[in-house]
């Protein structure tokens, strides 16, 4: 397709005023959205689990309610003695 010279565009805006502009918001959104997809593919997310501490957080040290990275019978032989 051709590109439109300047009366012919002036001509659908004023057709298509609020319909090009709803069109043009959601077209830039959907762009910053591809730039976000393309900067998590290349450097991972921002905020990823796995890069906490292993001491931090629940269930670590005594008492924390957590795994603890044992089998689960030392933290039930603990609660009944």
């Amino acid at each position: 397709m051709a590109p439109l010279d300047s009366m012919e565009l002036d001509r659908l805006h004023g057709s298509l005023s609020r319909q090009y502009d709803v069109a043009a918001v959601l077209t830039w959104i959907a762009g910053l959205l591809n730039l976000m997809a393309i900067w998590v593919a290349a450097q991972g997310p921002a905020y990823g689990y796995g890069d906490e501490d292993r001491g931090e957080g629940e269930g670590s040290g005594p008492g924390g309610g957590g795994s603890g990275g044992g089998d689960g019978d030392a933290d039930a032989a603990s609660v009944k003695a």
